[in-house]
């Protein structure tokens, strides 16, 4: 092989060890400030119209709503093998 082909294919690998490292890198950012994102909304509070503190973002009914499917999935399986 030629010095120009050896070269080329080292510049080609090094671009894309850049952008997969950039991407991976951009996607885990992404999750994290996400993650964060979420537990910020869930501990920190204001002060509705009536003067209570509720947080920003309240997920119970959420995941009152959850249990409620994963029970009825559990009762149809159950169902499902007789």
């Amino acid at each position: 092989m030629s010095e120009i082909s050896i070269s080329l294919i080292e510049g080609a690998a090094y671009i894309l060890l850049i952008l997969v490292a950039t991407r991976h890198s951009w996607k885990k950012g992404e999750a994290e400030g996400s993650r964060y994102m979420l537990e910020y909304l869930r501990e920190n509070k204001y002060k509705n119209s009536n003067g209570r503190k509720v947080p920003y973002f309240d997920d119970t009914g959420f995941n009152q709503f959850m249990k409620h499917v994963r029970i009825e999935k559990a009762i149809k399986n159950k169902l499902d093998e007789k």
